[in-house]
């Protein structure tokens, strides 16, 4: 009797034991519960209040999950809207090939990362997303749905597409640029060989000038005896006229008295006519 009750005693010892550790266990998991519990509602509201949209879907395309975002940008403004009634298809006015991603994670059970496309959201704006798209998985590894997250990059893509413009016009100016060098260079090409002409043109103006200049030395030297014969030819030239003139002078002189002599001449002429008259006269 005394065995058994202590072997039953040994169990109950045990099993106490057995039971602190049960204790201990059970408050380390509602820890880890609470903790886990904390980390999904900082992660959930993460999700709800992140800028990107976040969609969750079941296996039959219907929406679980959307964010705040992702509301907004469908033009609805309650989730019980959408949750668990409207297919993922129709939470856009106009979408691409989205809706092949959470068919593809279903499906094949992989995710699919940075793929573009552009949605058409209800108030008639066309944005364009990066869609980051995945299985969702119990802890039994079972696929229950999938997720997606639209990361916008409108901004970025028109940022993109006014570098790629810019980029574009850019090289259509160095084009323009290079067209204007060449251009350039061809008209420095065309002005130093025009340089080159004048440099000779200069070389054979100078060899002219320099002739020129020679040859007007000449000629004003030439002019210069010329001038001096000229006027040594006025001077023996005035010197001789100063002698015709006297000579003229001399000339009148003796013709007037020739008429003198002759007018002299005829009257004594005169006279001896008349003297021989009278002398005839006298005789007869």
């Amino acid at each position: 009797m005394s065995k058994e009750l202590e072997l039953l005693n040994g169990k109950m010892g045990e099993l106490e034991k057995e039971n602190r550790q049960l204790r201990i266990y059970s408050r380390n998991l509602e820890r880890q519960v609470e903790i886990l519990s904390e980390k999904y509602a900082m992660a959930n509201n993460i999700l709800l209040n992140t800028h990107d949209l976040v969609v969750e879907v079941d296996n039959n395309l219907m929406i679980t999950f959307i964010n705040e975002s992702a509301l907004k940008a469908s033009g609805y403004r309650k989730r019980e809207e959408i949750l668990g009634k409207m297919h993922v298809g129709d939470l856009w006015e106009s979408q691409g090939k989205e809706i092949e991603f959470f068919q593809e994670c279903i499906k094949k059970g992989r995710s699919i990362a940075k793929i573009k496309a552009t949605i058409k959201t209800r108030n008639g704006e066309e944005r364009i997303f990066l869609i980051n798209a995945g299985p969702v998985v119990n802890v039994l590894g079972e696929i229950k749905g999938a997720y997606a997250i639209y990361t916008d990059i409108t901004s970025e893509e028109k940022a993109r597409e006014e570098l790629k413009k810019t980029n574009e016009e850019l090289n259509r100016s160095n084009e323009e640029l290079q067209a204007t060098n060449e251009e350039l260079q061809q008209t420095t090409e065309e002005l130093h060989a025009a340089n080159e002409e004048l440099n000779a043109s200069n070389e054979e103006l100078k060899i002219v000038t320099e002739e020129l200049k020679s040859m007007k030395e000449e000629l004003e030297e030439r002019v210069r005896l010329r001038t001096a014969e000229l006027e040594k030819s006025r001077d023996d030239l005035q010197k001789k006229v100063e002698e015709l003139e006297k000579f003229t002078e001399l000339a009148i002189g003796r013709e007037l008295v020739m008429v003198e002599l002759k007018e002299e001449n005829a009257r004594l002429s005169k006279e001896i006519i008349k003297l021989k008259k009278e002398l005839v006269a006298r005789r007869g």
